[in-house]
């Protein structure tokens, strides 16, 4: 191809315009904004199970006393006050 003064420019490498590489620019920046909010999402998940977790595991034990005091409160002992101690 060649311009109104004849010279070829087939030889030439494409460079972005401005305004394309602005944009790229955005968008690489968006890209690492979304990289980071998804961590953050990974870890606030993370430590939603793990607290959903510990509380499950806070009530079996819960669960336990209450299930062994309840046994226990037929049991003679203690003084006759219904404790198990």
């Amino acid at each position: 191809m060649t311009d109104k003064t004849g010279n070829c420019h087939c030889h030439l490498k494409f460079h972005p315009s401005e305004p394309l590489k602005v944009e790229r620019r955005r968008s690489n920046h968006l890209e690492k904004q979304l990289r980071g909010v998804r961590q953050q999402l990974e870890l606030r998940e993370r430590q939603m199970e793990d607290a959903a977790h510990a509380r499950v595991q806070e009530l079996g034990k819960e669960r336990q006393f209450e299930r062994a005091f309840s046994e226990a409160k037929g049991r003679t002992g203690g003084g006759g006050r219904g404790t198990f101690c």
